[in-house]
């Protein structure tokens, strides 16, 4: 199931409907198209029941719905069909908050947290009331389990796609302090001590990848080609109280340091 990822204030220039009544979104069938997915997922909301269907799978997972107010509900996991177990045990331990944002004709935009609004954010995303004609690429990038998938598919500079490996090494300094890695708004990685995943990127062209700690936000922009590996490597700033760090280093050095990671 994608929605982990995908569910999910800002002012629009224009387009923005005249009342900000979120009632019609309550209750009836809404569709998403999640970013980085191939897959659209149907909302099914009755009452207090919203039903989640990935189109084309038998994916399907029960969600109780309560509505915080006029345009915000929080979604509780209750139990699901089709290839969602490894999912489960974090689902069960919490709640998703969503916020409406946005209201158009056709669509809405929302924001969805952990738990709270204002809590670990998770995505930003839009739902519509009908299906959408054409649905555009939106795959950005995906996991990769073990770097010998990379020499399968013989990845060189001609490959449609470039390797993002994401690591932090074990150090002590920091250590208990966890933060969660985006790329374009999207969560990517998780940054625990002594850690590390590899992906395939499909996108060219600059990429931002945000961490935010109590101490703030940290941004940093990264040009990726096509062909090309590349190291973000994420620490923490002990002297900005807590600060995440996020650096993209020489392929030599990164190779290194990645190799190193849970050792």
């Amino acid at each position: 199931m994608k929605y982990i990822l995908s569910i999910v204030l800002l002012i629009p220039l224009f387009g923005l409907a005249q009342k900000t009544d979120c009632t019609i979104y309550h209750d009836g069938t809404f569709y998403n198209y999640p970013k980085n997915s191939a897959i659209t997922t149907l909302s099914i909301r009755n009452g207090n029941v919203s039903k989640e269907v990935d189109e084309g799978t038998t994916d399907t997972s029960y969600w109780s719905i309560k509505w915080l107010n006029n345009c915000r509900y929080e979604l509780r996991f209750q139990n699901s069909k089709g290839n969602m177990n490894g999912t489960k045990p974090f689902l069960k331990e919490h709640s998703m908050v969503c916020s409406i944002t946005e209201l158009y004709s056709d669509y809405y935009i929302y924001e969805a947290y952990l738990d709270k609004i204002n809590g670990m954010f998770i995505t930003k995303d839009t739902v519509w009331l009908q299906p959408k004609k054409i649905v555009n690429n939106r795959l950005i990038f995906t996991p990769l389990q073990t770097e010998a998938m990379l020499k399968k598919e013989k990845f060189s500079d001609t490959s449609q796609y470039a390797v993002l490996y994401v690591y932090r090494s074990k150090k002590i300094a920091g250590m208990l302090i966890d933060y969660p890695v985006y790329v374009e708004n999207l969560p990517i990685f998780f940054a625990r001590n002594n850690s590390a995943s590899i992906f395939k990127f499909y996108r060219q062209g600059s990429a931002t990848f945000t961490a935010t700690t109590e101490a703030g936000t940290t941004t940093l922009t990264q040009d990726i080609k096509f062909g090309k590996i590349y190291y973000l490597k994420c620490t923490i700033h002990i002297l900005t109280m807590g600060k995440a760090d996020l650096k993209f280093l020489p392929e030599d050095k990164g190779k290194d340091e990645f190799e190193d990671v849970g050792r």
